[in-house]
């Protein structure tokens, strides 16, 4: 005889979820689609932190600062053909993909984009020095959030 246990509902709390979303070019555009759906579902989830590298940084901090996604899509397009029309793709020698993606960002964020992601966005990047990771989250100026 099988014994049937009862499902108890999971029970989550939005204040500690949190969101991840990982550099590639390619994959920039599903994440847009990602924070457009939670934007549009739950929208009160994801007012906690969230992190990313290369253009998820780029979709993550529009999100935060929430930039229309129709917009930031755009601007993942541009940066994912920048990239591919390099001989190398995201190697090529011609191709410096910080400047791509600060003037995307540059371009697309509000003036008062640091005050929306200090303290919540976390931005991961590779030291170059010594080629550890670092994750950044604090920003006191706009510039300091481009760069």
């Amino acid at each position: 005889m099988k014994k049937y246990i009862k499902k108890q509902p999971v029970i989550m709390d939005h204040k500690e979820m949190n969101l991840s979303l990982n550099g590639c070019g390619y994959l920039g555009i599903y994440h847009v689609g990602v924070c457009s759906c939670i934007r549009k579902y739950y929208p009160h989830v994801l007012r906690g932190k969230i992190s990313g590298g290369s253009v998820g940084a780029l979709v993550a901090c529009a999100f935060m600062c929430n930039v229309p996604l129709d917009i930031c899509a755009k601007y993942v397009c541009d940066v994912s053909m920048k990239v591919r029309n390099g001989i190398l793709g995201p190697m090529s020698p011609d191709l410096n993909i910080m400047k791509v993606l600060y003037e995307s960002m540059d371009a697309m964020l509000p003036p008062d984009a640091h005050l929306h992601c200090d303290g919540r966005l976390y931005v991961s990047v590779t030291r170059f020095d010594n080629g550890e990771n670092a994750l950044l989250n604090r920003f006191k100026t706009r510039h300091d959030l481009l760069r």
